[in-house]
């Protein structure tokens, strides 16, 4: 093997940071939007013109909070009339949106160990029998039709336990066994 001795010039690729990210919606800042949204709430129910003139006073009282806003938006390359923009948001979205109080969270009920075990069992059956493994849905089918005992002592286990309906008992279930076969086929794929 003949080695090549001529010298090789080696030439810098100097990356730029020049890589710009667009935005596409430019976002109040949080001091701004909580006052325009307080202005909006006050004036919601007013009609066009008095929220308008509302507008307008409000605009001069808070000069100053607007201008920096105004410079802001336009620093971080916002074109277009923004004052006109702070008035729709004003108007449109902010006097519309509703404070919602968060949902009261059901109870979780777990499914048994045993349970989860005969789920576990027969899906390490079902990879163990065939060489192509079947769909998670041809897998479950095949679970409840071999496993109605198991199924329904379960179902009726979780509907003693809390105010469980036995169509989320079985939607639960369903899930369960599916999130299972998902699991053990990536343990199978990655061992």
């Amino acid at each position: 093997m003949e080695l090549n001795n001529q010298s090789q010039q080696v030439i810098p690729v100097v990356m730029s940071n020049t890589t710009q990210n667009n935005i596409y919606r430019y976002k109040f800042d949080k001091n701004f939007t909580d006052k325009v949204y307080e202005f909006s709430k006050e004036n919601k129910n007013l009609n066009k013109e008095q929220f308008k003139d509302n507008w307008d006073r409000w605009k001069v009282s808070n000069e100053i909070l607007i201008n920096s806003e105004v410079e802001r938006l336009k620093t971080i390359g916002c074109t277009g009339d923004i004052e006109n923009k702070m008035f729709r948001s004003s108007r449109y979205y902010f006097s519309k949106k509703n404070e919602k109080e968060p949902k009261q969270r059901r109870k979780y009920v777990s499914l048994d160990r045993d349970f989860i075990e005969i789920v576990d069992n027969h899906i390490l059956l079902q990879f163990a029998n065939t060489n192509t493994i079947s769909s998670p849905k041809d897998c479950y089918k095949n679970f409840c039709e071999h496993n109605v005992s198991n199924i329904d002592t379960e179902i009726n286990r979780m509907f003693e336990d809390d105010n469980f309906d036995k169509d989320e008992g079985s939607k639960k279930i369903k899930k369960a066994y599916k999130n299972r076969y998902y699991l053990l086929s990536q343990k199978k794929e990655n061992s």
